[in-house]
């Protein structure tokens, strides 16, 4: 059995969930997924065993990438150490574009979207080097005390 207190998701479902329809705990260990009438969380986390909420500090941010591709929060309440922070597009963007974490600090983050040059050669997409930022994107955050 895993100890929610202390880790992050793996990953996340995709979609939105309540309680009632979230899917076997059995099937998704380690995965997070957000749901809507859970007061006072909007996290579950499965333990492999049952879905549970998280012990620690946990906070949740939405919000849209600007032109960059960037989307920065500054916490209203700063940690006493940088938090674990894992973003999620949402819906889940295409395989080729990522989110990853650009700064963090005990006061705020920030997280880029960004999407892998291709080149397509006789009919198959090869990637380039490179990334472009992807603006308007939905970013979904979750945050967790260290």
């Amino acid at each position: 059995m895993v100890d929610t207190s202390a880790f992050t998701p793996s990953a996340f479902l995709p979609g939105e969930w309540t309680r009632a329809t979230l899917p076997a705990a059995a099937n998704h260990e380690n995965m997070g997924a957000w749901v809507t009438d859970c007061p006072g969380f909007s996290v579950m986390i499965s333990d492999g065993t049952i879905w549970r909420t998280i012990g620690k500090r946990t906070e949740t941010y939405s919000g849209t990438t600007d032109a960059s591709g960037n989307y920065a929060v500054t916490f209203a309440t700063p940690y006493s150490a940088t938090p674990h922070i894992s973003p999620v597009t949402f819906p889940a963007a295409d395989a080729t574009t990522r989110v990853r974490v650009t700064a963090a600090a005990p006061t705020g983050f920030t997280v880029k979207t960004e999407k892998n040059n291709a080149v397509t050669v006789l009919a198959i997409d090869v990637l380039a080097i490179g990334t472009a930022n992807v603006p308007s994107i939905p970013v979904r955050v979750l945050v967790v005390e260290s």
